[in-house]
């Protein structure tokens, strides 16, 4: 009898440890499916986690990274055919393929001409978010060294046109950025010389916006000791004569106080400076202290002035090529009697707002 329940209580715990087993198994092989279906998902749509993939081992995702590159092909004919389309899921494919076109270089060589072509042909029936995206896309290849820097730039000016203020904005910040880290210890005479050129004609171009943009950045670039030639500033003396009292005005202003703009910012890159050497001299020294020092605050105090020292190196190879003698921008024109005679023509013969004939009678001064 008691043998029996034995049995009975042996075979029960036998067929429960089968089945668990058996559930077990079953959720081992329902988890690999799911495992399986979550990396289709990740592949066909999850581009972000993709591209963190990729960037840790490109080799190992290229079938997947050539799929994407495919869609993007064939969504960029329809583009080219129907430039209005609604973006949809183009304009994250754009943006994946630029953050991972440093791993795929020889497979992406033709991505960053694909877009600027793109957006120099049908930039004004593009969605406003996809342009965004795409403009991003060339800033991104561009401080990565994938894109040349004279092509985007004339781009950038071109899409001064767009009536899309945060998209101009985007687009000055990075033109003078981009502009002053290519002169930054030497000065590129040559790209200077071609983009001048094309931007000289932006000053006539038909969109007052886009005109006006244009003559921001010349201004903003003379301003940081960039281009500070007579060319510059006799470009600037014929917006002066401009009907377009917009730019008129500005390139008048530019005159009369560019010079104390210049002083001031100068006077303020030197206090700068001094606190930086200051504080990498007390840092050195509380280094060199009796008192007790952890391990993070030695790593800590070692970083702060190793940055210190790189910003003041960076700071010195700035001032050797702002060494040069800078003179007043109205001393650099190329006929300035010539010049204040046409001003005063101008003014007698005007019905000009009384800012902007106020402020041509101070320039013949």
């Amino acid at each position: 009898m008691v043998a029996g329940r034995r049995s009975t209580t042996y075979t029960n715990t036998v067929n429960k440890l089968s089945l668990f087993g058996k559930e077990h198994s079953e959720h081992n092989i329902a988890r690999h499916q799911q495992q399986v279906m979550s990396t289709s998902q990740f592949v066909d749509g999850k581009l972000a986690q993709l591209q963190n993939m990729i960037k840790r081992d490109p080799s190992a995702y290229m079938e997947e990274f050539q799929q994407q590159h495919r869609h993007f092909l064939s969504e960029l004919a329809i583009f080219q055919l129907e430039p209005s389309k609604a973006a949809g899921h183009f304009g994250e494919v754009v943006s994946f393929l630029s953050h991972v076109a440093p791993c795929y270089k020889e497979q992406l060589k033709e991505f960053p001409a694909q877009i600027s072509t793109l957006l120099s042909d049908h930039y004004l029936t593009l969605e406003r978010k996809l342009r965004e995206v795409m403009v991003r896309a060339l800033i991104l290849m561009r401080n990565r060294g994938l894109f040349e820097p004279l092509p985007l730039l004339k781009l950038c000016f071109l899409l001064f046109r767009c009536p899309d203020k945060e998209l101009r904005n985007i687009l000055y910040k990075f033109i003078i950025s981009d502009v002053r880290n290519m002169n930054k210890n030497s000065l590129n005479h040559r790209l200077n010389t071609d983009l001048q050129n094309f931007l000289y004609t932006m000053l006539d171009d038909a969109s007052d916006v886009a005109a006006r943009k244009s003559l921001n950045v010349i201004v903003e670039l003379y301003r940081r000791r960039i281009w500070t030639g007579a060319r510059t500033v006799n470009a600037i003396a014929d917006v002066c004569l401009s009907k377009r009292l917009t730019l008129c005005r500005t390139a008048v202003r530019f005159f009369l106080g560019i010079d104390h703009l210049i002083d001031a910012d100068q006077d303020e890159e030197d206090e700068e400076e001094k606190e930086i050497i200051a504080h990498a001299k007390v840092l050195s020294e509380r280094t060199g202290s009796v008192s007790k020092k952890t391990r993070s605050s030695k790593r800590r105090k070692a970083k702060q002035i190793k940055k210190a020292k790189r910003i003041q190196q960076k700071m010195n190879a700035e001032d050797q090529r702002l060494d040069n003698p800078r003179w007043p921008a109205i001393d650099l024109l190329h006929d300035p009697q010539g010049f204040c005679e046409k001003m005063y023509r101008r003014l007698r013969t005007s019905n000009e707002q009384f800012e902007v004939s106020q402020n041509s009678y101070y320039i013949q001064k």
